[in-house]
């Protein structure tokens, strides 16, 4: 049997489960280091389908549960598959929990359990989805070393959900929490018809020529190497982009750090609903537009090679389609530019430690600068003093 994985991960932990006698109710108790609600519910929802399960015992390290949040986690325990009653335990030791296993135990003497033991978390990429990671999965009805286990993980320091934000001191903990409680943000300058532009890469004849009347008549914007040319006309969708940050935003909730100006999430709301009628809208226009701008590119481009401009050798219409597509698709970027903003998590682990200490040092240097804090630096400083984060 197959321990090194490379799909079929979940169905190698439901097939090791299927060979417990099923006629009695199980625990189900996981020990993950990283962790996907939405993953947890499937895995749940199929090993609920064939075993009985009667209550889930869930353990991950307290940096994930900080990244994924104190309401989401709640979110996911009260939505518990089937009904089960489901605890979530955060691990607070002072190193990265990280064993990965999956087990059923019973109070049944007469009746092991089962153990599944590797390297999978419990993610999409580690165990749900098919082509994820590379994995290791192997699996014990050994009632000694399944009690070894159960035993072993009640003598860890744990703290439940309701209890994420608060700390007894100002540790590593704290800081990673605390800046995980807010976003970073930089101006986006981006303009949609740049985004959609077509360029082309200059020949070396091409380029010792930029200020020929050829291209200036073609209205193609000059660069060093290359031209440019916008060919869609999107003026009417600018109308339409939320500028969720107003002037006076930074000013009021902002506290500015070296990796941009950092706000809490509770203040920032950067799923603006009205993003969804932007996006329809923007892919409306561009299709409508598809036909002429496509006949203006071709006839520019057969222009610009019959002169040797250019070094594009066949239509390039086709290729910039496809880079269109894929970019109305891209959410992440589509989302900057309707925001104007670009938005982003702090981005380093929680074993990045020297890195968090000094973006969060950055964060204290401008809250103590400042005779006239802000409502966000007045939280900050609450939260220092209280050790409690539940207020940002």
């Amino acid at each position: 049997m197959s321990v090194i994985l490379k799909e079929g991960k979940i169905d190698k932990v439901i097939e090791a489960f299927s060979e417990v006698d099923k006629r009695y109710l199980y625990k189900l108790t996981i020990a993950s280091c990283y962790f996907n609600p939405a993953e947890a519910h499937k895995l749940i929802k199929t090993v609920a389908d064939t075993i009985n399960i009667e209550s889930i015992e869930i353990y991950i390290d307290r940096n994930e549960a900080t990244k994924i949040g104190k309401e989401k986690l709640k979110n996911f325990i009260n939505k518990s598959t089937k009904k089960i009653p489901t605890y979530l335990s955060a691990i607070t030791t002072s190193k990265l929990f990280h064993p990965k296993i999956y087990a059923l135990t019973n109070d049944n003497d007469e009746t092991p359990g089962c153990l599944v033991i590797g390297s999978a978390n419990l993610t999409g990429a580690g165990l749900t989805r098919s082509g994820g990671n590379i994995e290791t999965l192997l699996e014990t009805y050994d009632e000694e070393t399944i009690d070894n286990f159960l035993e072993d993980i009640a003598n860890l320091k744990t703290i439940q959900v309701c209890d994420l934000e608060k700390f007894s001191r100002i540790n590593n903990r704290f800081k990673f929490a605390l800046l995980h409680k807010g976003v970073f943000f930089h101006k986006w300058q981006a303009k949609l018809s740049e985004i959609f532009a077509k360029k082309y890469e200059l020949t070396p004849s091409a380029a010792s020529k930029l200020g020929d009347d050829v291209l200036k008549n073609l209205n193609f914007n000059i660069e060093t190497s290359s031209i440019q040319k916008q060919y869609f006309k999107l003026q009417h969708l600018e109308e339409l982009r939320n500028e969720i940050i107003d002037r006076n935003f930074t000013r009021n909730y902002g506290v500015e750090t070296y990796l941009g100006t950092w706000v809490p999430k509770s203040i920032l709301n950067n799923k603006d609903i009205a993003f969804k009628n932007f996006k329809e809208q923007l892919a409306v226009s561009i299709n409508e537009q598809w036909d002429t701008v496509k006949y203006k590119i071709q006839k520019d481009w057969e222009e610009l090679s019959a002169k040797n401009y250019i070094s594009e050798k066949e239509d390039p219409t086709e290729k910039l389609r496809q880079k269109i597509d894929q970019s109305l698709k891209d959410d992440e970027k589509l989302l900057r530019i309707y925001q104007k903003y670009y938005i982003f998590e702090l981005p380093y682990d929680f074993t990045n430690q020297d890195d968090v200490s000094k973006v969060y040092e950055s964060l204290l240097s401008t809250i103590n600068s400042r005779r006239n804090k802000n409502i966000t630096m007045k939280y900050v400083e609450e939260a220092i003093e209280t050790r409690d984060l539940s207020n940002i």
